[in-house]
């Protein structure tokens, strides 16, 4: 748990104006740097959820009981949301360069995805619901209600919305890309050929 309090604390670091002089100093864009490590904090955030879901049926029901070990069982999970801070920060930076894309939307959604999933955890490893295995459903429940949100803001026409207003306050636009979006965007797109 040391090793994670360090690296979300570095990250935090990486937030502050100081941090932006580091990857100004290496010689990067914010779009490098967002890219360079964004998968590799999915990746990090993904392996310590499998541990995390491991772990209970590994050790014995003695072990995970003791105070110490729940209160470590939820410290982890949540210090595991800084690498969710750090990758939505870091697609941020990616937007604020390039624009939205369905892809990067999707990611926004999967990261959130994984905070929740280890905001559950850690309630369930301080001992709430801990008799029961609702982990799972609530992680299913959680990756519905996202698809239902998508499907409710109709993701397609956000994208464009969202690339449209970037275009208004002056940043580039990737027209080719919003020529490429569904049916779903045509009205929010025919809107904008007036302006």
């Amino acid at each position: 748990w040391k090793m994670l309090a360090l690296f979300v604390l570095s990250q935090l670091v990486a937030l502050t104006v100081a941090g932006d002089r580091l990857v100004e100093s290496a010689g990067l864009t914010p779009a490098e740097y967002a890219r360079s490590g964004f998968f590799q904090l999915c990746w990090a955030a993904g392996l310590l959820l499998g541990f995390l879901a491991l772990v209970p049926s590994l050790a014995r029901p003695s072990v995970l009981a003791a105070r110490p070990v729940r209160v470590l069982g939820a410290l982890v999970p949540l210090l595991a949301l800084g690498l969710v801070g750090v990758s939505l920060q870091r697609l941020a930076r990616y937007d604020e360069a390039f624009g939205l894309t369905m892809l990067r939307l999707t990611v926004v959604a999967a990261t959130v995805w994984f905070g929740i999933v280890f905001v559950l955890v850690a309630a369930r490893n301080l001992g709430l619901g801990a008799s029961r295995h609702w982990v799972l459903a609530a992680s299913g429940a959680a990756a519905i209600g996202l698809v239902l949100l998508g499907n409710g803001i109709d993701a397609e026409a956000f994208v464009a919305r969202h690339n449209l207003a970037r275009a208004d306050d002056g940043a580039e636009v990737d027209l080719a890309y919003l020529a490429t979006l569904s049916d779903d965007a045509v009205p929010t797109l025919a809107a904008a050929l007036d302006r």
